[in-house]
């Protein structure tokens, strides 16, 4: 199983969308995914906050990455993901943690929660679909 997990990270941080952030980690285990990830003011609206667009990325990443830990052979597809914005958020780091909640039929669920300074800024729900696309056909 550790395998699979260290692919999921690879594949995460190969991906080239990262390269606009800065040092984003990525930590996968049994159901569940921790990511870690800086924003410099480039991500901040006009009010002084980060924008809404990266906390939607960040909660698909862990949630997606929490539902990929119990899917071995096929690249999962984002089908839906629902986002609750609590608080501004205007720290430039942040931990986002993704959770497997349960597969129904094809469908993966997965929630996320960012923290900010220890405290919960966003929740978000996700739901996740294999693809035809194998993992072991991504070069990462």
């Amino acid at each position: 199983m550790d395998a699979h997990y260290r692919r999921l990270e690879a594949i995460y941080d190969s991906a080239p969308v990262n390269n606009h952030f800065l040092r984003p980690t990525l930590l996968v285990k049994d159901g569940s995914s921790t990511l870690t990830i800086q924003f410099d003011k480039t991500h901040f609206h006009a009010g002084g906050g980060i924008h809404g667009a990266r906390y939607f990325r960040l909660m698909d990443d862990a949630a997606y990455f929490a539902a990929a830990s119990q899917e071995k052979e096929f690249f999962l597809l984002t089908l839906s993901f629902e986002v609750k914005l609590f608080r501004m958020i205007t720290t430039e780091e942040l931990e986002c943690i993704g959770t497997f909640e349960g597969k129904e039929g094809k469908d993966y669920i997965a929630t996320a929660e960012i923290y900010a300074n220890g405290k919960i800024a966003a929740k978000g729900k996700g739901v996740f679909r294999a693809s035809e696309m194998r993992y072991n056909d991504i070069q990462s």
